[in-house]
């Protein structure tokens, strides 16, 4: 009898293991990804016509190509529902944006349109936007930063692919930080033949210090991530495992990140330099909480603790100087808030048109800014001015969107292994970062910096799911 079922046994039809999931479908999105996010910061930051319009055109394409694949089965059904919730309130608030752009009639439109009908004696079919056109550039302008995050979380939950991305991003920035270090020694005073706003300090490749703050500061977490990373998967390797501190590549992380927070400090960035170190501080104590061994604690705090004390130094002095010319009070900022406030709840629900803030404000401006002719084209602010230009619910919409981010990589940063568990980390401390520094500045709305929050963000999420793609 044991025979027979013995014989019965061989003579079943062997089933071959599973194999791997090709990764070459999704290699042109990562080519792509990396190409994007590494010269996205040339020449200003992308902060003009040309380099907007191929970034629509690239995200367009790469989004046309991911639904292809999504369409074939390749990623995960459940890794597509996590980022239903995010998904739809941030294209809510897209196709608002559009529609601030339609034309309309009646109360709804702004009264801009009214008052120019009535000086011309022509029929005006008015819109919600103070200028249309302006908003539909905002609005592909977002789209395109959400398309990017969508495709970071689609090819990110292989970690090879988004090492290759983040790589990418990180040499571009020790470079971009490299060659603004080296143009401060040397005065800073043109980049690329044009004269620079702030001659004296850091500013890369980049037309405004607090931008370049914003995008070092956001590289040098990530360089601490895989920095980390590094070292918790040779902890990870046995009871008597060990942080290898010969290992070359986790000094090379060590000494980008300190250049990048160098460079950082070198903005003469109070917000910038702030909301970077916060949101390093962040990172680090998430990773000290998650741990369960006291010896590697203190070794993660070690090479965070010395960068803080290292920028500290460097910082101090210049930071010094700054803060007893001009202070913490910014009076011109507050007159700012004051009038933005009261324009909000003038318009509160359907705003003045995404994008189109520096008209708007225009006409709402009074006195309490005295008689300067000085352009606001940003309000230094982000989460007024998008409650400005968006009315409540659109702002809402995009700020309910990273708060549903947010929901799942905090889970996810406690349930993945200590080593993973620094990818949702990662994600938490660059929202963070963005979050602190957008209530004094518009670093986040310039589009390479966008860009790559959204990158960044898109790969934490799609770790902190852990799905893979699919055979």
């Amino acid at each position: 009898m044991r025979r027979n079922m013995i014989a019965a046994v061989q003579q079943l039809p062997l089933q071959s293991a599973p194999s791997k999931p090709s990764r070459w479908p999704t290699l042109p999105l990562v080519v792509v990804l990396s190409l994007v996010v590494a010269l996205s910061p040339l020449p200003f930051a992308s902060n003009a016509e040309v380099p907007r319009y191929v970034i629509w055109s690239i995200a367009g394409c790469a989004a046309g190509y991911a639904s292809l694949l999504a369409a074939g089965g390749l990623f995960s059904s459940t890794l597509l529902r996590k980022i239903a919730l995010p998904g739809l309130f941030y294209g809510g608030s897209v196709a608002w944006m559009l529609l601030q752009a339609g034309q309309w009639g009646g109360g709804i439109s702004h009264p801009l349109w009214r008052e120019t009908a009535e000086a011309i004696s022509i029929p005006v079919a008015g819109s919600i936007s103070v200028n249309p056109s302006l908003t539909i550039e905002g609005a592909l302008d977002m789209l395109a930063y959400g398309i990017f995050g969508l495709v970071a979380v689609l090819v990110g939950s292989r970690q090879a692919d988004m090492k290759i991305v983040l790589y990418a991003g990180l040499a571009a920035a020790v470079c971009n930080g490299l060659f603004g270090i080296g143009n401060w020694l040397d005065g800073n005073r043109t980049l690329f033949g044009y004269a620079t706003a702030y001659p004296g300090v850091v500013t890369g490749t980049f037309t405004n210090r607090n931008n370049f703050a914003s995008y070092c500061g956001l590289w040098a977490i990530v360089a601490c991530a895989l920095a980390a990373h590094l070292a918790l998967n040779q902890l990870g390797a046995g009871r008597r495992a060990r942080i290898d501190l010969a290992d070359w590549r986790f000094w090379i992380l060590v000494a980008t990140a300190i250049i990048l927070l160098s460079a950082t400090a070198l903005t003469l960035s109070r917000g910038g330099l702030l909301a970077s170190l916060l949101g390093l501080a962040f990172f680090a104590l998430a990773l000290v909480r998650r741990g369960t061994r006291m010896r590697p604690r203190a070794s993660i705090l070690l090479p965070v603790t010395g960068l803080v004390m290292l920028i500290a130094s460097i910082s101090i002095a210049p930071l010094s100087d700054r803060l007893q010319k001009q202070g913490l009070q910014d009076y011109e900022r507050e007159a700012v808030i004051e009038i933005l406030a009261e324009g909000i709840a003038n318009r509160p629900l359907v705003g003045t048109g995404f994008g189109a803030f520096e008209e708007s404000f225009r006409l709402v401006r009074d006195d309490r800014l005295g008689i300067s002719d000085k352009l606001f084209d940003k309000a230094h602010n982000l989460y007024l001015e998008f409650l400005f230009g968006l009315g409540l619910p659109g702002a809402l919409s995009i700020f309910a969107a990273m708060l549903a981010i947010c929901c799942q990589l905090w889970p996810g940063m406690r349930k993945r292994s200590w080593a993973n568990s620094v990818w949702p980390a990662l994600g938490l401390a660059a929202i963070l970062l963005a979050s602190i520094h957008s209530l004094v500045d518009f670093s986040f709305q310039i589009p390479a910096i966008a860009i790559c929050l959204a990158t960044i963000v898109g790969f934490a999420l799609a770790q902190a799911t852990s799905r893979r793609l699919k055979a």
